[in-house]
C-alpha cells in the first residue's frame, strides 16, 4: 500500500565562492528544510520511495536561495 509522510529537519550549510582560485565569498548558515513524499510497498520486504525537499537558505547579505530536490529509491527491509 501507499504511506505517505513528511519531513521537517535543520540543515547546517556552507557556500564558498572563489574567482581564479581566491575566494570571494565564504558564509555558512543553518536553516529549514521540509518535505513530502510517500512510500509504496511492492512486498514485504522492498519499498519503492518518491520524495521533494525544499531546502532554504539565507545568507549574511540576507539573500534568500532556495534548492528543490526530487528523488526516487527502493528501501529493502532486513
Amino acid at each position: 500500500g501507499f504511506t505517505p509522510f513528511a519531513k521537517l529537519g535543520y540543515h547546517r550549510w556552507k557556500f564558498t565562492e572563489t574567482e581564479v582560485g581566491n575566494p570571494v565569498v565564504n558564509t555558512t548558515g543553518k536553516d529549514l528544510f521540509y518535505g513530502l513524499g510517500t512510500s509504496i510497498a511492492l512486498n514485504d520486504k522492498i519499498d519503492f520511495k518518491i520524495e521533494a525537499e525544499k531546502f532554504n537558505y539565507e545568507n549574511s547579505a540576507q539573500e534568500k536561495i532556495t534548492t528543490k530536490l526530487y528523488s526516487v529509491g527502493v528501501a529493502y527491509k532486513f
